[in-house]
């Protein structure tokens, strides 16, 4: 089938105006600030993990599901604002209805990991941001995941000070890469002030972002 030159201009621009929407969303005021000074070649950096304010941690969450097993992995890594671990987490649970659910536990599952380590000040970082927005918007009548977000509030007041905020898939590499070792996992895993070693270059890729 062959396009006439305007069909085929409607779609590139179709194309174009999906791919700076999505840039958009991921790069937010770098990418428009490319939009709006071509000239000056600003480059939209990649986002990756960016260390915590001094005196706190920051918590990434993730979730992977395992169709084959009938299961879902949750990974967890505290991080200080050094950039260095505290500890990690790899756990193997049922597979839940949705993945909405499975990122709400796995924040669920974060709280928790840091109120046992006895960390008083805290960020919690996810990169899925309907869950995020649930949690910050105390969704406690949500249907399927108020009493979750309930736990999550409950177990969040014993801190000192602490928020929820949405990453990028891209700064959330390390959660994401321990959700899905946790296929390994019997079914918890723990790392205290490491990282699994099949992990390590995963970890390392985060530091070139470093001031």
């Amino acid at each position: 089938m062959f396009l006439s030159r305007d069909e085929r201009a409607d779609g590139e621009s179709e194309m174009r105006e999906q791919m700076e929407m999505e840039m958009e969303m991921c790069f937010g005021d770098e990418f428009q600030l490319v939009r709006r000074c071509p000239s000056k070649k600003v480059c939209a950096q990649r986002p990756r993990w960016k260390p915590p304010d001094s005196g706190f941690v920051k918590a990434n969450f993730d979730g992977a599901i395992f169709e084959d097993l009938g299961a879902a992995g949750i990974g967890v890594v505290v991080r200080n604002e050094h950039g260095e671990v505290v500890a990690t987490l790899a756990e193997k649970i049922p597979i839940p209805n949705s993945i909405f659910t499975l990122e709400t536990l796995a924040a669920r599952r974060a709280v928790l990991f840091v109120q046992e380590l006895g960390l008083r000040n805290v960020v919690f970082e996810g990169d899925s941001e309907s869950s995020i927005q649930a949690i910050s918007n105390r969704l406690l009548s949500h249907s399927s995941c108020g009493h979750i977000i309930h736990d999550i509030l409950l177990f969040a007041s014993s801190f000192l000070s602490f928020s929820f905020s949405h990453v990028c898939r891209q700064g959330n590499a390390l959660a994401d890469a321990l959700a899905k070792r946790a296929r390994l996992s019997c079914p918890l895993l723990v790392w205290k002030n490491s990282v699994p070693p099949d992990l390590y270059n995963c970890y390392l890729s985060d530091f070139p972002l470093f001031n």
